[in-house]
């Protein structure tokens, strides 16, 4: 072990692989503290992730979207937008906008049916954006298999080895400290 960890090549690697495990650790729990905050909205956005298959393939399920609060009277049809429903909410394209009611019709993409139409009081935002590489941590994390294997083992596999790395510094220390020849008192 003290071999390895004394080989430069290893420790690059490690450093490399540690690091860009960090980075992509502290992006994806920034995007979760947001996506919490901005259900209130912060300057006009929200972050939604997407939980069902209704809009596939435009949007897949774990999708993280950024929708932005807009004036209804600017949406048109084939615009995705995103509505709170009673206990949800929901993000589907719009298919009809009655002009008489102001009443807008929705449906998922990948729905056979049109949804029940919705008052414009009820739409919270369009969606502006999705979130790729946040889509993708977002799927890595709620899959058993890939959380295990590309999330918590390296996660065990990094602290075990900064654990070692630490071991091995403080030993390497005592052994130099050891080396020091002690000054006799003066009594």
């Amino acid at each position: 072990m003290k071999k390895l960890f004394e080989n430069k090549i290893f420790k690059t690697v490690f450093g490399i692989i540690r690091t860009i495990f960090y980075i992509l650790l502290v992006i994806y729990l920034v995007f979760a503290v947001v996506e919490r905050i901005s259900q209130n909205g912060i300057k006009g956005y929200r972050i939604y992730t997407i939980r069902t298959g209704s809009m596939d393939p435009a949007y897949k399920v774990y999708d993280v979207i950024l929708i932005k609060e807009t004036n209804p009277d600017n949406l048109r049809v084939g615009d995705v937008i995103t509505y709170a429903n009673t206990n949800y909410t929901v993000t589907h394209r719009i298919v009809n906008i009655n002009d008489e009611t102001g009443e807008i019709t929705t449906k998922g993409d990948a729905n056979e049916i049109s949804d029940n139409p919705i008052t414009k009081d009820r739409i919270l935002g369009k969606v502006e954006y999705k979130f790729k590489i946040y889509s993708f941590l977002t799927r890595l994390v709620n899959n058993k298999i890939t959380f295990f294997f590309f999330v918590f083992v390296p996660l065990v596999v990094t602290i075990f080895l900064d654990i070692a790395d630490n071991i091995l510094e403080r030993q390497k220390e005592k052994e130099e400290q050891s080396k020091i020849p002690k000054l006799k008192r003066k009594e």
